[in-house]
């Protein structure tokens, strides 16, 4: 009998706490204030997860932006560097969602800008990935991972700001990730040239860190600029402009090292602008 009532309890006990944490993750998603500051002068658990992705109540309120629950939770002790299931932090889920204010809050209260997810992916990297050309603006990109949730998912939100943010921060520009690609890379091989534009002019490497293809950002620039040359124009100006300040190349009849590629197209844009 005495087993009987101890399993009893042990199942009601288990079902109240599942229920109080679904609960408190439901107020959280809900930007109810009221009922979480309840919870935490309760003694609940500030950096509770979730069984199933792993996230914390700053983390569920980090991606769906409310700010002053964030505040709530920061004041009141929450891991700014808890990494789900996925190895994201709250920072990365910000970026994730196009979040501007959440990612500047997290910023300012000096969360870690260089931690990595379980892809090597660092918070600069995922707004990179879930930044919107300004050339296709209005258009859904897809996303291959959620980084909360491991499951596909499309955005239409513009990172262009979260990535400003991160790069004045002073977010490492060359960390590599498990493709040993780097943000500038990334943003080249998508064609987010005014993203590329920015990295480089922050002095992102793009002469010496190769990828798994053994490519710099440079190759991968020229690659892109062989098949859209005006698309990429920007970027091989920049280019040409670092090699004549390297080289002091001043004859107006010698292409600098930059002019590698046969296509024609790339070759007058070079010659036009040189």
């Amino acid at each position: 009998m005495k087993k009987l009532l101890f399993l009893l309890s042990f199942f009601i006990t288990n079902a109240y706490c599942a229920d109080m944490q679904k609960d408190i993750f439901e107020a959280v998603g809900n930007n109810d204030l009221d009922l979480v500051d309840k919870y935490i002068q309760n003694g609940g658990n500030i950096n509770i997860t979730d069984e199933e992705e792993g996230k914390t109540l700053l983390m569920m309120a980090a991606k769906s932006g409310h700010l002053d629950m964030m505040k709530l939770l920061v004041n009141n002790g929450a891991d700014l560097h808890f990494q789900n299931l996925q190895g994201a932090t709250a920072l990365m889920l910000a970026c994730q969602y196009g979040q501007k204010e959440a990612v500047e809050f997290l910023i300012n209260k000096k969360a870690n800008l260089d931690l990595r997810d379980g892809e090597g992916s660092t918070a600069l990297m995922i707004a990179v990935r879930r930044h919107i050309n300004k050339s296709n603006e209005g258009k859904m990109r897809p996303i291959t991972r959620s980084i909360d949730t491991g499951r596909s998912i499309w955005t239409k939100k513009d990172n262009l700001e979260n990535i400003i943010l991160l790069i004045k921060a002073k977010a490492n520009l060359d960390i590599q990730d498990n493709e040993r690609n780097t943000a500038l890379m990334l943003a080249l091989s998508f064609g987010l040239n005014d993203v590329a534009l920015l990295l480089l002019e922050a002095g992102a490497d793009h002469n010496n860190l190769k990828n798994k293809d053994n490519q710099t950002a440079k190759i991968i620039a020229i690659h892109q600029a062989e098949l859209h040359p005006e698309k990429y124009s920007d970027i091989i100006k920049f280019f040409i402009d670092e090699e004549r300040r390297r080289e002091r190349i001043e004859t107006q009849n010698i292409l600098p090292p930059i002019a590698t590629t046969m296509n024609p197209n790339l070759i007058k844009l070079i010659c036009d602008y040189i």
